[in-house]
Protein backbone atom coordinates (compact mmCIF):
# COMPACT_ATOMS: atom_id res chain seq x y z
CA UNK A 1 0.00 0.00 0.00
CA UNK A 2 1.20 3.44 -1.01
CA UNK A 3 2.00 5.75 1.37
CA UNK A 4 -0.94 8.18 2.29
CA UNK A 5 -1.13 11.73 2.90
CA UNK A 6 -4.44 13.78 3.55
CA UNK A 7 -4.59 16.88 4.26
CA UNK A 8 -8.46 19.06 4.16
CA UNK A 9 -8.39 22.21 2.08
CA UNK A 10 -8.67 24.54 5.12
CA UNK A 11 -5.41 22.78 6.22
CA UNK A 12 -3.65 23.08 2.67
CA UNK A 13 -4.83 26.81 2.94
CA UNK A 14 -3.51 27.78 5.80
CA UNK A 15 0.28 26.07 5.66
CA UNK A 16 0.27 27.62 2.59
CA UNK A 17 -0.14 31.05 4.37
CA UNK A 18 2.29 30.08 7.19
CA UNK A 19 5.08 29.14 4.96
CA UNK A 20 5.00 32.06 2.60
CA UNK A 21 5.57 34.27 5.68
CA UNK A 22 8.15 32.14 6.98
CA UNK A 23 10.70 34.20 4.89
CA UNK A 24 13.77 34.35 6.47
CA UNK A 25 12.74 32.21 9.46
CA UNK A 26 12.27 28.79 7.54
CA UNK A 27 10.02 26.11 7.79
CA UNK A 28 9.44 24.65 11.15
CA UNK A 29 8.68 21.28 11.96
CA UNK A 30 6.86 19.64 15.44
CA UNK A 31 7.90 15.76 15.33
CA UNK A 32 5.72 14.29 17.67
CA UNK A 33 6.40 10.68 19.66
CA UNK A 34 3.62 9.11 21.15
CA UNK A 35 5.51 6.39 23.14
CA UNK A 36 7.13 6.26 26.24
CA UNK A 37 10.48 5.70 25.37
CA UNK A 38 13.39 7.40 23.79
CA UNK A 39 13.87 8.23 20.13
CA UNK A 40 17.20 8.95 19.15
CA UNK A 41 18.25 8.99 15.40
CA UNK A 42 15.43 7.65 13.63
CA UNK A 43 14.25 8.55 10.13
CA UNK A 44 11.05 10.62 9.63
CA UNK A 45 9.46 11.39 6.39
CA UNK A 46 6.88 14.04 5.16
CA UNK A 47 6.19 14.43 1.48
CA UNK A 48 8.18 17.47 -0.33
CA UNK A 49 4.90 18.51 -2.03
CA UNK A 50 3.05 19.65 1.10
CA UNK A 51 5.97 22.53 1.14
CA UNK A 52 7.22 22.74 -2.12
CA UNK A 53 6.00 26.21 -2.20
CA UNK A 54 8.24 27.29 0.59
CA UNK A 55 11.02 25.41 0.15
CA UNK A 56 14.29 27.27 -1.26
CA UNK A 57 16.43 25.22 -4.59
CA UNK A 58 19.04 24.68 -1.51
CA UNK A 59 18.07 24.23 1.99
CA UNK A 60 19.70 23.11 5.42
CA UNK A 61 18.03 21.32 8.15
CA UNK A 62 18.65 22.30 11.53
CA UNK A 63 17.46 20.76 15.22
CA UNK A 64 16.88 23.05 17.76
CA UNK A 65 20.71 23.62 19.02
CA UNK A 66 20.90 25.09 15.18
CA UNK A 67 22.87 21.86 14.41
CA UNK A 68 22.67 20.94 11.05
CA UNK A 69 21.28 17.58 10.06
CA UNK A 70 21.24 15.30 7.07
CA UNK A 71 18.56 14.66 4.96
CA UNK A 72 17.29 12.99 1.59
CA UNK A 73 15.08 13.58 -1.19
CA UNK A 74 13.99 10.42 -2.19
CA UNK A 75 12.75 8.32 -5.44
CA UNK A 76 9.25 9.25 -4.34
CA UNK A 77 9.71 12.52 -2.91
CA UNK A 78 10.09 11.87 0.37
CA UNK A 79 11.69 14.30 2.35
CA UNK A 80 13.67 11.89 5.20
CA UNK A 81 15.63 13.55 8.44
CA UNK A 82 16.80 11.56 11.47
CA UNK A 83 14.71 12.87 14.39
CA UNK A 84 15.71 12.68 18.38
CA UNK A 85 12.83 12.84 20.15
CA UNK A 86 12.28 12.21 24.59
CA UNK A 87 9.71 9.90 25.78
CA UNK A 88 5.91 11.42 25.22
CA UNK A 89 7.47 14.79 23.32
CA UNK A 90 7.80 16.85 20.62
CA UNK A 91 11.46 18.39 19.06
CA UNK A 92 11.51 20.93 16.67
CA UNK A 93 13.34 21.33 13.42
CA UNK A 94 13.89 23.87 11.27
CA UNK A 95 14.48 24.18 7.24
CA UNK A 96 16.16 27.65 6.33
CA UNK A 97 17.74 28.83 2.90
CA UNK A 98 21.07 27.47 2.72
CA UNK A 99 23.57 25.64 1.20
CA UNK A 100 23.68 21.87 3.33
CA UNK A 101 27.15 20.51 4.23
CA UNK A 102 28.65 17.33 2.74
CA UNK A 103 26.41 14.46 4.37
CA UNK A 104 28.80 11.35 4.87
CA UNK A 105 26.65 8.29 3.30
CA UNK A 106 25.90 5.54 6.22
CA UNK A 107 23.09 3.94 3.49
CA UNK A 108 24.51 2.69 0.42
CA UNK A 109 24.21 -0.74 -1.95
CA UNK A 110 25.09 -1.72 -5.78
CA UNK A 111 24.83 -4.09 -8.45
CA UNK A 112 27.54 -6.35 -9.00
CA UNK A 113 27.49 -7.74 -12.84
CA UNK A 114 31.26 -8.78 -12.50
CA UNK A 115 30.11 -10.91 -9.48
CA UNK A 116 26.88 -12.88 -10.97
CA UNK A 117 24.61 -10.22 -10.33
CA UNK A 118 25.05 -9.99 -6.91
CA UNK A 119 23.22 -6.42 -5.23
CA UNK A 120 24.50 -6.08 -1.92
CA UNK A 121 24.01 -2.80 0.49
CA UNK A 122 24.13 -2.23 4.49
CA UNK A 123 23.56 0.56 6.56
CA UNK A 124 25.10 0.93 10.39
CA UNK A 125 24.52 -2.51 11.58
CA UNK A 126 24.56 -4.76 9.18
CA UNK A 127 25.22 -5.58 5.17
CA UNK A 128 23.17 -7.73 3.24
CA UNK A 129 23.16 -9.75 0.08
CA UNK A 130 20.10 -11.20 -2.42
CA UNK A 131 21.70 -13.18 -5.43
CA UNK A 132 20.77 -12.68 -9.04
CA UNK A 133 20.08 -13.97 -12.27
CA UNK A 134 23.78 -14.67 -13.39
CA UNK A 135 24.08 -16.67 -10.44
CA UNK A 136 20.84 -18.62 -11.18
CA UNK A 137 22.21 -19.13 -14.72
CA UNK A 138 25.20 -21.40 -13.83
CA UNK A 139 23.11 -23.84 -11.62
CA UNK A 140 23.27 -21.74 -7.87
CA UNK A 141 20.61 -22.97 -5.72
CA UNK A 142 20.22 -20.04 -3.04
CA UNK A 143 17.36 -18.33 -2.65
CA UNK A 144 17.26 -16.59 0.45
CA UNK A 145 18.95 -13.27 1.68
CA UNK A 146 22.91 -13.34 2.65
CA UNK A 147 24.19 -11.56 5.15
CA UNK A 148 27.44 -9.80 5.79
CA UNK A 149 28.23 -8.64 9.29
CA UNK A 150 29.75 -5.88 10.43
CA UNK A 151 31.75 -4.26 12.96
CA UNK A 152 31.92 -0.47 11.60
CA UNK A 153 29.61 1.81 11.01
CA UNK A 154 30.98 3.00 7.64
CA UNK A 155 29.91 1.70 4.56
CA UNK A 156 32.70 -1.78 4.35
CA UNK A 157 30.48 -3.83 1.52
CA UNK A 158 31.73 -2.40 -2.03
CA UNK A 159 35.53 -2.32 -0.37
CA UNK A 160 35.06 -6.03 0.11
CA UNK A 161 33.68 -7.08 -2.74
CA UNK A 162 36.40 -4.79 -4.81
CA UNK A 163 39.31 -6.95 -3.08
CA UNK A 164 37.93 -10.12 -4.44
CA UNK A 165 36.89 -8.89 -7.76
CA UNK A 166 40.44 -7.40 -8.41
CA UNK A 167 42.43 -9.71 -10.88
CA UNK A 168 45.05 -8.74 -10.07
CA UNK A 169 44.86 -9.68 -6.69
CA UNK A 170 44.38 -13.10 -8.00
CA UNK A 171 47.48 -13.10 -10.23
CA UNK A 172 49.76 -11.79 -7.32
CA UNK A 173 48.30 -14.47 -5.46
CA UNK A 174 49.03 -17.08 -8.38
CA UNK A 175 52.55 -15.71 -8.52
CA UNK A 176 53.38 -16.37 -4.78
CA UNK A 177 51.77 -19.88 -4.72
CA UNK A 178 54.20 -20.49 -7.75
CA UNK A 179 57.08 -18.90 -5.88
CA UNK A 180 56.46 -21.17 -2.50
CA UNK A 181 55.94 -18.15 -0.43
CA UNK A 182 53.22 -19.51 1.17
CA UNK A 183 53.23 -17.77 4.51
CA UNK A 184 52.51 -14.27 2.32
CA UNK A 185 50.51 -16.21 -0.20
CA UNK A 186 48.06 -17.23 2.85
CA UNK A 187 48.28 -13.84 4.48
CA UNK A 188 47.01 -12.41 0.89
CA UNK A 189 44.14 -14.83 0.37
CA UNK A 190 42.53 -14.13 3.55
CA UNK A 191 42.71 -10.13 2.80
CA UNK A 192 41.11 -10.94 -0.55
CA UNK A 193 38.39 -13.05 0.95
CA UNK A 194 35.50 -11.44 2.19
CA UNK A 195 34.57 -14.66 4.41
CA UNK A 196 37.32 -13.65 6.84
CA UNK A 197 37.13 -10.93 8.97
CA UNK A 198 40.16 -8.44 7.90
CA UNK A 199 38.30 -5.40 11.00
CA UNK A 200 35.21 -4.59 9.46
CA UNK A 201 33.64 -7.71 9.60
CA UNK A 202 32.41 -10.53 7.14
CA UNK A 203 30.53 -12.94 4.95
CA UNK A 204 30.16 -16.28 7.37
CA UNK A 205 26.48 -17.01 6.82
CA UNK A 206 25.04 -19.86 5.26
CA UNK A 207 22.06 -19.38 3.13
CA UNK A 208 22.03 -22.48 0.82
CA UNK A 209 18.11 -23.55 -0.83
CA UNK A 210 16.42 -21.69 2.00
CA UNK A 211 14.95 -18.54 3.13
CA UNK A 212 17.64 -17.37 4.36
CA UNK A 213 17.65 -14.18 6.99
CA UNK A 214 14.06 -13.33 5.75
CA UNK A 215 12.94 -14.12 2.10
CA UNK A 216 9.13 -14.92 1.70
CA UNK A 217 7.49 -17.72 0.05
CA UNK A 218 4.59 -19.08 -0.33
CA UNK A 219 3.53 -22.02 1.31
CA UNK A 220 1.98 -25.22 -0.07
CA UNK A 221 -0.75 -27.43 2.06
CA UNK A 222 2.19 -30.08 2.45
CA UNK A 223 4.50 -27.21 4.56
CA UNK A 224 6.58 -27.24 1.17
CA UNK A 225 7.76 -23.71 0.52
CA UNK A 226 7.73 -22.61 -3.06
CA UNK A 227 11.18 -20.31 -3.32
CA UNK A 228 11.14 -17.41 -5.21
CA UNK A 229 14.51 -18.16 -6.67
CA UNK A 230 16.69 -15.16 -7.77
CA UNK A 231 15.37 -11.76 -9.33
CA UNK A 232 15.38 -11.35 -13.26
CA UNK A 233 15.36 -7.39 -13.23
CA UNK A 234 16.35 -4.84 -10.23
CA UNK A 235 16.14 -1.21 -10.64
CA UNK A 236 17.87 0.78 -7.89
CA UNK A 237 15.66 3.54 -6.41
CA UNK A 238 17.56 5.42 -3.88
CA UNK A 239 21.03 5.01 -2.61
CA UNK A 240 21.75 6.71 0.42
CA UNK A 241 23.04 8.69 2.17
CA UNK A 242 20.13 8.01 4.27
CA UNK A 243 18.20 5.23 2.73
CA UNK A 244 18.48 2.53 0.09
CA UNK A 245 15.64 1.13 -1.92
CA UNK A 246 15.30 -1.44 -4.62
CA UNK A 247 12.69 -2.56 -6.62
CA UNK A 248 12.85 -5.99 -7.78
CA UNK A 249 10.85 -8.13 -10.10
CA UNK A 250 10.95 -12.27 -10.19
CA UNK A 251 10.48 -14.99 -12.43
CA UNK A 252 6.86 -16.80 -12.97
CA UNK A 253 6.29 -19.28 -10.39
CA UNK A 254 2.82 -21.82 -10.74
CA UNK A 255 1.79 -21.17 -7.06
CA UNK A 256 -1.59 -23.28 -6.94
CA UNK A 257 -4.08 -23.55 -9.69
CA UNK A 258 -1.95 -19.75 -11.25
CA UNK A 259 0.84 -21.20 -13.20
CA UNK A 260 2.12 -17.58 -13.72
CA UNK A 261 2.61 -15.70 -10.26
CA UNK A 262 5.05 -13.24 -10.76
CA UNK A 263 6.69 -11.17 -7.35
CA UNK A 264 7.04 -7.65 -7.04
CA UNK A 265 9.35 -6.65 -3.90
CA UNK A 266 10.20 -3.35 -3.32
CA UNK A 267 13.18 -3.05 -0.47
CA UNK A 268 14.21 -0.70 1.26
CA UNK A 269 16.78 0.17 4.34
CA UNK A 270 17.18 3.31 6.68
CA UNK A 271 19.95 4.71 8.75
CA UNK A 272 20.07 2.56 12.15
CA UNK A 273 17.47 0.27 11.20
CA UNK A 274 18.18 -3.10 13.01
CA UNK A 275 15.56 -4.03 10.02
CA UNK A 276 15.05 -3.83 6.11
CA UNK A 277 10.91 -2.94 5.10
CA UNK A 278 10.19 -5.36 2.38
CA UNK A 279 6.70 -4.63 0.47
CA UNK A 280 5.41 -7.86 -1.71
CA UNK A 281 2.97 -7.69 -4.04
CA UNK A 282 1.97 -10.57 -6.80
CA UNK A 283 0.62 -10.40 -10.29
CA UNK A 284 -1.40 -13.56 -11.34
CA UNK A 285 -2.53 -15.04 -8.14
CA UNK A 286 -6.39 -15.51 -7.78
CA UNK A 287 -6.88 -17.44 -4.75
CA UNK A 288 -5.51 -16.01 -0.50
CA UNK A 289 -2.38 -18.17 -0.24
CA UNK A 290 -0.63 -18.97 2.65
CA UNK A 291 2.73 -16.99 3.00
CA UNK A 292 5.93 -17.58 4.83
CA UNK A 293 8.12 -15.00 6.16
CA UNK A 294 11.42 -17.22 7.88
CA UNK A 295 14.92 -17.73 9.15
CA UNK A 296 16.55 -20.86 8.22
CA UNK A 297 17.43 -22.74 11.42
CA UNK A 298 20.99 -24.37 11.12
CA UNK A 299 22.42 -27.72 13.07
CA UNK A 300 24.87 -25.83 14.94
CA UNK A 301 21.97 -24.00 16.90
CA UNK A 302 18.77 -25.95 16.86
CA UNK A 303 17.90 -24.46 19.89
CA UNK A 304 18.52 -20.72 19.14
CA UNK A 305 14.65 -19.66 18.51
CA UNK A 306 12.96 -17.40 20.33
CA UNK A 307 9.58 -15.22 19.51
CA UNK A 308 7.22 -12.83 20.72
CA UNK A 309 3.61 -13.86 19.11
CA UNK A 310 2.09 -10.82 20.55
CA UNK A 311 4.05 -8.19 18.25
CA UNK A 312 4.44 -10.44 15.28
CA UNK A 313 8.63 -11.14 15.84
CA UNK A 314 10.94 -14.12 15.55
CA UNK A 315 14.54 -14.36 15.66
CA UNK A 316 17.42 -16.83 15.37
CA UNK A 317 20.66 -16.93 17.27
CA UNK A 318 22.63 -18.36 14.21
CA UNK A 319 26.02 -19.91 15.16
CA UNK A 320 27.51 -18.85 11.43
CA UNK A 321 29.17 -21.44 9.01
CA UNK A 322 31.96 -22.27 11.57
CA UNK A 323 30.93 -21.88 15.08
CA UNK A 324 34.89 -23.23 16.38
CA UNK A 325 36.39 -19.97 14.14
CA UNK A 326 35.51 -17.38 16.76
CA UNK A 327 33.11 -15.80 14.10
CA UNK A 328 31.03 -14.69 17.09
CA UNK A 329 26.80 -15.06 16.54
CA UNK A 330 24.71 -13.65 14.36
CA UNK A 331 21.12 -12.28 15.38
CA UNK A 332 18.36 -12.33 13.09
CA UNK A 333 14.86 -11.05 13.41
CA UNK A 334 11.38 -11.05 11.14
CA UNK A 335 8.71 -8.71 11.99
CA UNK A 336 5.45 -8.76 10.51
CA UNK A 337 2.82 -5.48 11.22
CA UNK A 338 -0.93 -6.24 12.40
CA UNK A 339 -3.10 -7.62 9.78
CA UNK A 340 -6.48 -8.31 9.08
CA UNK A 341 -8.33 -11.71 11.02
CA UNK A 342 -7.79 -12.78 7.35
CA UNK A 343 -4.16 -12.07 7.54
CA UNK A 344 -2.66 -12.05 10.93
CA UNK A 345 0.66 -14.06 11.02
CA UNK A 346 1.53 -16.59 13.63
CA UNK A 347 4.83 -18.11 14.65
CA UNK A 348 5.85 -22.01 13.64
CA UNK A 349 8.26 -23.75 12.99
CA UNK A 350 8.74 -25.68 9.72
CA UNK A 351 11.28 -28.56 9.36
CA UNK A 352 12.46 -29.49 5.90
CA UNK A 353 12.07 -32.55 4.38
CA UNK A 354 14.91 -32.75 2.56
CA UNK A 355 18.12 -31.01 4.67
CA UNK A 356 21.00 -29.37 3.05
CA UNK A 357 23.74 -26.91 3.91
CA UNK A 358 23.30 -27.15 7.45
CA UNK A 359 19.89 -26.48 7.38
CA UNK A 360 17.24 -28.62 9.83
CA UNK A 361 13.93 -25.86 9.00
CA UNK A 362 12.81 -22.69 9.92
CA UNK A 363 11.30 -20.54 12.21
CA UNK A 364 8.68 -18.19 10.63
CA UNK A 365 5.86 -16.13 10.73
CA UNK A 366 2.87 -17.77 8.29
CA UNK A 367 0.54 -14.61 6.97
CA UNK A 368 -1.97 -15.19 4.59
CA UNK A 369 -1.72 -13.58 1.01
CA UNK A 370 -4.94 -11.53 -0.60
CA UNK A 371 -4.92 -11.40 -4.32
CA UNK A 372 -3.93 -7.89 -5.51
CA UNK A 373 -2.95 -6.53 -1.96
CA UNK A 374 0.41 -5.92 -0.62
CA UNK A 375 2.53 -7.34 2.01
CA UNK A 376 4.83 -5.49 4.69
CA UNK A 377 7.09 -6.98 6.49
CA UNK A 378 10.49 -6.43 7.65
CA UNK A 379 13.56 -8.53 8.44
CA UNK A 380 17.06 -8.22 9.26
CA UNK A 381 20.44 -8.71 11.43
CA UNK A 382 23.13 -7.99 14.04
CA UNK A 383 26.00 -9.19 15.58
CA UNK A 384 27.52 -10.31 18.50
CA UNK A 385 30.95 -8.72 17.88
CA UNK A 386 28.68 -5.04 17.25
CA UNK A 387 27.02 -4.68 20.62
CA UNK A 388 24.55 -6.98 20.68
CA UNK A 389 25.14 -9.00 23.98
CA UNK A 390 22.55 -11.80 24.08
CA UNK A 391 19.19 -12.98 22.21
CA UNK A 392 17.86 -11.09 24.97
CA UNK A 393 19.50 -8.00 24.53
CA UNK A 394 18.11 -8.52 20.39
CA UNK A 395 14.75 -9.02 21.02
CA UNK A 396 14.40 -5.95 23.35
CA UNK A 397 15.67 -3.85 20.10
CA UNK A 398 13.08 -5.76 17.82
CA UNK A 399 10.53 -5.34 20.36
CA UNK A 400 11.19 -1.57 20.45
CA UNK A 401 11.47 -1.58 16.89
CA UNK A 402 8.02 -2.93 16.28
CA UNK A 403 6.39 -0.85 18.67
CA UNK A 404 7.94 2.43 16.76
CA UNK A 405 6.16 0.78 13.36
CA UNK A 406 3.22 0.84 15.01
CA UNK A 407 3.71 4.27 16.45
CA UNK A 408 5.44 6.07 13.96
CA UNK A 409 6.82 9.85 14.54
CA UNK A 410 4.83 12.17 13.45
CA UNK A 411 5.65 15.25 11.50
CA UNK A 412 3.33 18.81 11.50
CA UNK A 413 4.57 22.34 10.37
CA UNK A 414 3.88 24.59 13.57
CA UNK A 415 0.63 25.90 14.61
CA UNK A 416 -0.85 23.92 11.58
CA UNK A 417 -1.83 20.39 12.24
CA UNK A 418 -1.22 18.26 9.29
CA UNK A 419 0.58 14.84 10.08
CA UNK A 420 2.42 12.81 8.16
CA UNK A 421 2.62 8.84 9.56
CA UNK A 422 5.61 6.72 8.63
CA UNK A 423 4.66 3.74 6.97
CA UNK A 424 0.71 4.76 7.56
CA UNK A 425 -0.05 1.58 6.33
CA UNK A 426 1.03 -0.33 9.32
Amino acid sequence: MAHRHTISAFGAVAALMALSACGREGITLEVANTLDEMREGEIVEMPVAAIQSALPSSFRMLDRHGDEVPYQITYDSLLIFPATVEPLSVAEYRIVAGEPAAVDTVVVGKLYPERLDDIAWENERSGYRIYGPAYQASGGKVFGYDIHTKKVEYPAVDERYAREIDETNWERLRMLREAGRTAEADSLQRWISYHVDTGTGMDVYTVGPTLGAGVSAFMRPDSTLIYPKCYTDCEILDNGPLRFTVKLRFGAEAVGADTAVVEHRLLSLDSGAPLNRTVLRYEGMSETTPIVSGIVVHRQNTSGTASDPALNIIAYADSTDNPDNDNGVIYIGVMTPQGSPETAPHVANIPLKIQAADAVGHTALISRYVPDSEYVYYWGSDWSKHGITSMSDWMTRLQSFARRVGSPLTVTIKNNIIPWKKYSNT
